[in-house]
């Protein structure tokens, strides 16, 4: 975070990114209808053991729930891989969609020249 000088308001870097997660399973959505789906964080909790572990080569995996503005979205996985889609940017408030570069399932992001 970074409060500009002369001013009350704060900045922040931000920058689009997608989210690849990998052998999900145990998904729950408790997600308020007609919202926009905003993560506010992503937290880890809940080691376990995968119920095709022997078929993926995985012992692990993890309780992962995502907190959004309106509601979550909770599931089991044993990883993801986070991909920035854009160099980031200082603004006072969240990109838009436009600004983001619309939605995006990409497996690869963004990487500084």
């Amino acid at each position: 975070m970074v409060v500009a000088k002369k001013s009350s308001r704060y900045s922040f870097w931000v920058a689009p990114a997608t989210l690849v997660v990998e052998n999900v399973h145990d998904i729950c959505f408790d997600v308020e209808s007609g919202t926009h789906l905003s993560i506010d964080r992503l937290i880890r909790t809940e080691q376990g053991r995968p119920p095709n572990s022997d078929a993926i080569g995985k012992e692990i995996d993890w309780r992962w729930t995502l907190q959004l503005q309106s509601g979550e979205i909770a599931f089991r996985s044993t990883r993801y891989t986070q991909y920035f889609r854009r160099e980031p940017i200082l603004t006072v408030s969240q990109l838009s969609l436009p600004a983001r570069g619309g939605m995006s399932l990409e497996k690869h992001g963004w990487s500084k020249p």
